[in-house]
């Protein structure tokens, strides 16, 4: 499909889009839906939010009711094992703890429906020689010498105490946002985390789990802490519940408006001048099956910057998809998105570790205006700008894959970096190790 259909097709949703704000209330083809008698609701007997958009399944086996067992006969298995590096808390929780380690499933691993029990281990205490605030590429920026390539010289150390005791577990499962305490966890000892509620468990086609872990320490010298946390599932009794086929969104119109919203975003000391949440705006509909690209348009009607001197020199989009890792666009085009340009454009790729789960009660699509520093030899597009914003914000979800050259987003790092497109292979630019430092 070429960029020029894909235009084409943003402009049947109201040609005030050029403008960034002019589409309509509903996409074209989902102001009528036909009545339907194939199941709509998932195993607990709800009605999918999927169904409330669209009435169409894809073609083919997974359109009607079927099982996603992805245990083919076992009976326990290991979701992750991987190093965990401790680092200070944040503000938020700094009065009741001092240093964590926050970490999800690697994308392609979940916690499965019929899930019984997860386990969670720690073992293999290790020490750096300094607090493990900054990383560059996984290793510490601080007392640890960095040879060339990044990588330390002199590795964590064994902690000769065999690691500290007083270490806290909790998680967040599939259906919560909030933490979950399990209890101080042992060295070499499972935690034991029940399934008390199916929907606790990743959805079926998720490609990046929802559950998150932390392991939490009451004492500051444990930001120097690493180890290796192990998590594995175990299967319980029964059958793997049944759901009903895909939801297909591009049925009838190949665009639908996902985010159309007014929204506040800040940065460093302009943040405390400002009543409204500064959240970044969550999608409104899932972008889910069949998405390839997301069109998104900002129009900034009010900023102000209390240092003229700390003022953006470049705004950009801050995204994240289902993922949860952040992404950005361009923070060095001081030609296209200046600070005093108030209309901005970008185009993103969705790809298939970024759909929502077709399934999913929301999205987990977030996204938000940015504000980089960019002068002489000096670049920074987080805590460094001063300022605070209001605008408006409209994302349009299409199923055309555009050109490579088309999408406007740079990639935070190279383990994670989104293509257009079902193959890939596009030539989206990664940030350089010196501009993610300059």
């Amino acid at each position: 499909m070429t960029a020029r259909t894909a235009f084409l097709c943003l402009a049947l949703l109201g040609a005030g889009l050029a403008g960034c704000l002019g589409a309509p209330e509903q996409p074209a083809g989902t102001e009528e839906m036909n009545e339907t008698g194939f199941n709509t609701t998932n195993p607990q007997g709800q009605t999918l939010l999927a169904f409330e958009e669209t009435n169409a399944t894809e073609e083919g086996v997974g359109g009607v009711d079927h099982h996603h067992d992805y245990w083919v006969g076992r009976t326990r298995v290991e979701i992750f094992s991987m190093e965990a590096m401790m680092q200070p808390m944040g503000a938020a929780d700094a009065a009741s703890y001092e240093a964590q380690a926050t970490f999800r499933p690697p994308d392609g691993t979940f916690v499965y429906e019929s899930t019984a029990t997860v386990e969670f281990t720690i073992s293999d205490p290790k020490r750096h020689v300094c607090e493990g605030e900054f990383t560059l590429e996984g290793f510490f920026v601080c007392t640890d010498t960095l040879d060339e390539s990044g990588a330390p010289e002199v590795p964590a150390q064994p902690d000769p105490a065999g690691g500290p005791a007083g270490l806290k577990l909790r998680y967040k499962h599939a259906s919560t946002t909030s933490w979950i305490d399990v209890g101080e966890i042992a060295w070499g000892t499972p935690s034991i985390i029940t399934i008390t509620d199916p929907i606790h468990t990743d959805m079926p086609h998720v490609t990046s789990s929802a559950w998150e872990f932390q392991v939490l320490s009451p004492h500051k010298e444990d930001s120097t802490l690493v180890f290796t946390a192990k998590a594995e599932i175990v299967r319980g009794m029964g059958d793997v519940p049944l759901w009903p086929g895909h939801p297909d969104f591009y049925s009838d119109s190949c665009c639908r408006r996902v985010v159309d919203t007014l929204a506040t975003a800040c940065d460093t000391s302009a943040c405390a001048l400002v009543s409204e949440e500064t959240d970044p705006v969550a999608a409104e509909k899932l972008v889910s099956y069949g998405t390839r690209t997301l069109h998104v348009w900002i129009n900034i009607t009010e900023v102000f910057s209390p240092n003229p001197a700390l003022q953006p020199d470049v705004w950009f989009l801050w995204h994240w998809n289902s993922t949860g890792r952040e992404n950005i666009t361009d923070v060095f085009d001081k030609v296209g998105h200046g600070f005093e340009t108030r209309e901005h454009y970008w185009i993103l790729p969705v790809d298939d570790n970024g759909m929502d789960s077709p399934y999913a009660d929301g999205s987990k699509w977030r996204l938000q205006l940015g504000g980089a520093f960019y002068k002489e030899g000096v670049s920074c597009y987080g805590g460094c700008a001063d300022w605070n914003a209001k605008y408006s914000i409209v994302a349009i979800a299409t199923n055309e894959v555009l050109d490579p050259e088309l999408y406007t987003m740079r990639c935070l790092r190279d383990d994670y970096c989104p293509q257009p497109g079902d193959e890939g292979g596009s030539d989206l630019r990664t940030m350089t190790r010196d501009e993610r430092v300059a």
